[in-house]
Order: structure tokens, then C-alpha cells, then sequence
């Protein structure tokens, strides 16, 4: 998954990702990345993932629902355009609403952060 960070219109470092991983980079972008410790559990989950210690995993917070299972990623952005927090210049639809990616594509961009941020 092709991948570059850059700063946003806030001036925030953030990842943009391929067309059609918007919901991906959004999860990555406010729920993973501003925080060093959730981008570390994120580093270990992915590892005892691959190491064979979990063989499918959930996790979901009040805005995402992310899977992890069989060597894939499944992101659904859980909230509608109708809520506050709901990025008024975004154009997703519902349809858009969801992305995935491998698990071997999530941790070349979350080990990339790492490298290049922390």
C-alpha cells in the first residue's frame, strides 16, 4: 500500500494512503498515529497476530470497528456524515464508509510511522 506523510491544512503530520483507503488513513489519522502508545499497541497487536497468538481480533472504539483476521484488515468507520465530529470537507459516502488492507500492508505503514515520527 503506497503511502506518504505530509502535513495537513492544520499543519499535523499526517499519512494519506491509495485512493480507496480513506477510511484506513482516517482511523490511522485520529485514532492511532497522534499518540505514540497506541501506534506501539498497534505495532505489538500486529506482531501477535502474525506470531500466531491471536487468530482473529476485534477492535472497536466509539467511531471505528476494525478486524483483523486471516492476514487481513477490515476498517468501518462506525458514526454517518450526520455527526459532529464527521469531517465537514470529506467527501465519503456511505459505500465508503469501510477499507481494508493486508496485515502485512497495515504494518509496513504503522513501522514506517514509527521510523520516521517517533
Amino acid at each position: 500500500m503506497d503511502h506518504e506523510f505530509c502535513y495537513d491544512e492544520t499543519g499535523e503530520l499526517v499519512v494519506r494512503l491509495d485512493m480507496g483507503q480513506e477510511i484506513t488513513a482516517l482511523w490511522l489519522n485520529t485514532e492511532i498515529f497522534p499518540r505514540q502508545d497506541m501506534t506501539q499497541a498497534l505495532q505489538e497487536l500486529i506482531e501477535d497476530i502474525q506470531s500466531g497468538r491471536f487468530r482473529d481480533k476485534t477492535l472497536t472504539t466509539p467511531r471505528f470497528s476494525v478486524l483483523f483476521s486471516d492476514g487481513e484488515v477490515s476498517i468501518e468507520r462506525l458514526t454517518d456524515a450526520n455527526d459532529d465530529d464527521w469531517e465537514e470537507d470529506s467527501q465519503l459516502t456511505e459505500m465508503e464508509l469501510t477499507s481494508g488492507c493486508g496485515l502485512d500492508d497495515l504494518k509496513a505503514v504503522v513501522d514506517s510511522w514509527m521510523q520516521f515520527r517517533y
